[in-house]
């Protein structure tokens, strides 16, 4: 069986799908002000017969694991059947979802139904008003009720993703990790990435997790989570006495490019070979065309060929990202 192995030797099992790029929330690292956002029109968005194609060659190739992202994913009304067709896909082992937790009491029972493995949530607050400063709405309290439904149907382990804002959140990093002690989730730290809008925010805001886990040592006990095989992004702890973990998530301060076993393919089809690709390849002609399987596949192994070694963020180097609301993060 052919496998998508990049230039570094490093398998590629693994594809964040972003199946829209619109949202309810307004987070400032992610879809900040200044960015004026020109909406993907619907009938250019990946549909569920185009995602089920395109998982039919990806599977073939090697792909196990799935991520749904956006925007905001549960914005799509077919997301449900988005879902079951990856459930479907006899190749696909493990599938996952991102999202901001508005909609997740309403659609948790109907997604594990169709097959959804987890969820993970971004919640940047436990506090109500440095909720709505970051994401300029008044949704914390449904949020956690989201996240308790999702919980309560299966959708675990349940991953709680909360960005780091010097400023804004960083005096909750022990309100997190008690979250963690009291609540059988995982609480990831992810560092404030720039982007085209966020460069100069960038600078006032970050918190690089290498401070914060400094921090919590100084409050907390924490025994390092060994895993059989490091291919994700997160160094994971368990806090001592604790029914979750915590894990941290740092572009910046410890780079992890090169245990990257994933592509990215946008809500229009364009194939991101790292999150700050300079160059994009758009797949949604190809999946429309006459003899597409063969051209999918010579095209992804084709194009695999240019996946960079590592992102050059710290050399402020970030490719044609302007924000990540329509990437998929």
């Amino acid at each position: 069986m052919k496998q998508l192995i990049d230039p570094y030797n490093r398998k590629i099992d693994y594809v964040r799908l972003s199946v829209t790029d619109k949202c309810n929330f307004q987070c400032f690292y992610c879809r900040p002000s200044l960015f004026k956002q020109e909406f993907v029109p619907d009938h250019s968005y990946l549909t569920v017969a185009d995602i089920e194609k395109l998982f039919i060659v990806l599977g073939r190739l090697g792909i196990r694991k799935v991520k749904l992202t956006g925007g905001e994913p549960l914005l799509r009304k077919d997301i449900v059947d988005i879902v079951r067709v990856l459930r479907d896909n006899s190749y696909i082992q493990d599938i996952s979802l991102i999202t901001n937790g508005f909609f997740l009491e309403k659609k948790a029972f109907d997604l594990k139904e169709a097959g959804l493995h987890r969820v993970n949530v971004s919640l940047d607050s436990l506090n109500e008003k440095s909720f709505q400063k970051i994401t300029q709405t008044l949704s914390l309290e449904r949020v956690k009720k989201g996240i308790v439904k999702a919980y309560d149907v299966g959708l675990e382990p349940i991953k709680i993703n909360a960005v780091l804002v010097k400023g804004m959140n960083d005096e909750e990093l022990f309100d997190f990790v008690r979250f963690s002690i009291h609540y059988p989730f995982i609480v990831r730290f992810i560092e404030f990435m720039p982007t085209g809008f966020t460069q100069a925010e960038h600078q006032v805001y970050y918190f690089s997790n290498h401070e914060a886990l400094l921090r919590i040592k100084e409050k907390f006990s924490l025994t390092p989570k060994i895993q059989k095989e490091q291919t994700g992004p997160s160094s994971y702890f368990k806090v001592d006495g604790g029914k979750g973990e915590i894990g941290f998530i740092s572009p910046l301060s410890h780079n992890f490019c090169d245990k990257c076993n994933r592509i990215r393919i946008t809500a229009k089809g364009d194939l991101k070979l790292c999150l700050f690709s300079q160059e994009d390849r758009n797949l949604l002609s190809i999946l429309r065309s006459s003899h597409w399987e063969k051209k999918l596949e010579e095209t992804l192994i084709e194009n695999l060929r240019l996946k960079p070694k590592h992102h050059d963020l710290g050399k402020g180097q970030i490719g044609n990202v302007q924000s990540f609301v329509n990437i998929g993060g």
